[in-house]
Formats: structure tokens, sequence, C-alpha cells
């Protein structure tokens, strides 16, 4: 990741989330799919704090499935990179 990328990443050293700029997204969520994804963390505990996981967790023939969760931002692991997406 050059320093001209835009994402949000765990800084593995001090782990603590610093932001990096992407040149191309890792993920599309459409304007539609960002309000439904706004709506129902707005249902959640505390929402402001939450950020939308999205991990691929095996293998469906030739597709990947993935999990999909709300979890608190100041609970990453350092393993765990974070692209902003609009608002989420």
């Amino acid at each position: 990741m050059s320093a001209s990328d835009t994402a949000t990443a765990t800084d593995t050293a001090t782990a603590t989330v610093t932001l990096r700029h992407l040149d191309d997204p890792v993920v599309i969520i459409t304007e539609a799919a960002q309000e439904t994804i706004r709506g129902i963390r707005e249902g959640e505990d505390d929402p402001s704090t939450l950020v939308l996981r999205i991990a691929v967790n095996g293998i469906n023939g030739v597709e990947y499935t993935y999990d999909l969760s709300f979890e608190p931002r100041d609970e990453l692991d350092s393993g765990q990179v974070v692209y902003d997406v609009g608002e989420l």
C-alpha cells in the first residue's frame, strides 16, 4: 500500500487504526445498500461506534461465502483493515 492510497488500516506496531488512501476500492457498496446498512446499524446499541465487518469465511463451489456483522471500531484486531465507504 503506497502513501497515496485511501483506506483505513490497522497499524500492527501500535495497534491503532490509521487512515490511508486507496486508488481503487476493495468493495463497492451501492448507495441503496449503504442506506439499508445504515438503517440496520441504527437499530444496534451505540451505532456510531460500529463498523460493518465483511469477512470471507469459506468457499461454496467456485464462489466465496461471506460473513457480515457490526463490530465496535475500538475492538478491531491488528490484522484487520478498515475501508471507509460513504458513511460506513
